[in-house]
């Protein structure tokens, strides 16, 4: 049985191979939230980066994060949390 068939689109693992494991790309800033809390590492385009981290700080999100620009791969920043 296939489980990633069984996620939603937004869910779906991008395999990095053994360098991170599975990261997650949401498709908006709630996902990133539940994602983040669900201590799974995301990424998003680097032209949101920013704006995510400061939607992230407005909703006193509870926990620290880090963020990297083009950690992974260029052009997606990565989000992790601490």
């Amino acid at each position: 049985m296939n489980t990633e068939h069984n996620l939603d689109k937004s869910e779906k693992a991008l395999r990095i191979g053994s360098v991170v494991g599975s990261v997650f790309r949401p498709k908006d800033g709630h996902e990133l939230l539940r994602f983040l809390k669900e201590n799974k590492k995301c990424e998003i385009v680097d032209t949101h980066a920013f704006l995510a981290a400061k939607m992230l700080e407005d909703n006193e999100c509870g926990f620290s994060f880090s963020f990297k620009k083009s950690n992974w791969n260029k052009g997606w920043t990565s989000f992790e949390r601490c």
